[in-house]
């Protein structure tokens, strides 16, 4: 991808992108921003969550995503509650734990720079052997969501400054705490302009 590490980890800050990005296809095919999925799928199933970020206060190269999620079927029926919880290690490793309907599954992700704003991601899904196809479906819909995300990575362009709005604290936080990976000798952003 086209992206800084920074930029990729940050979204585990950003709550409010994800009911403009993610939620209007929730899995499904071909994600429509201009609403169409918003519309029609939101009538069937409808996604509540609320997020938090913080930093670990004992490990300072540690920082926590907690994420409780909930479907609503029909804007009745109401499918039991789900947890995801991030563990971020560093500036390139995370370990997410999701408990959905009583599955269970564990993934780690490894973010690796192989260039001036170049990364490669991969990450590893496990689950309990009879619980594959629910670990599948929650695959597939990881892999929905970084899809999502690559087109606004690979187009977007680095903000030295970020002008944040009151509900933007959790981004200036983690940028300060991500902050603490860079050295006084790492290339700056002029410098990789100039050279690339």
């Amino acid at each position: 991808m086209d992206a800084h590490t920074e930029d990729i980890l940050q979204n585990l800050a950003d709550n409010f992108h994800v009911e403009y990005l993610h939620v209007p296809r929730m899995g499904f095919a071909g994600a429509d921003l201009d609403g169409f999925w918003r519309k029609w799928i939101s009538f069937f199933v409808k996604l509540n969550q609320k997020t938090s970020w913080e930093p670990d206060a004992d490990h300072p190269h540690l920082s926590w995503t907690r994420t409780e999620f909930q479907f609503k079927l029909l804007k009745k029926i109401s499918i039991p509650n789900g947890l995801q919880v991030v563990k971020c290690v560093g500036p390139g490793y995370l370990e997410v734990t999701t408990l959905f309907t009583n599955v269970k599954a564990y993934m780690t992700v490894f973010i690796t720079p192989i260039g001036p704003l170049k990364v490669r991601m991969a990450g590893q899904l496990y689950t309990r052997p009879c619980q594959v196809l629910m670990g599948r479906f929650m695959l597939h819909g990881y892999y929905n969501n970084v899809e999502d995300d690559v087109t606004i990575w690979n187009y977007g362009k680095p903000r030295l400054q970020l002008n944040a709005i009151k509900e933007e604290g959790p981004l200036v936080n983690f940028r300060r705490w991500y902050s603490q990976f860079y050295s006084n000798n790492s290339f700056s952003l002029d410098y990789e302009r100039r050279n690339i």
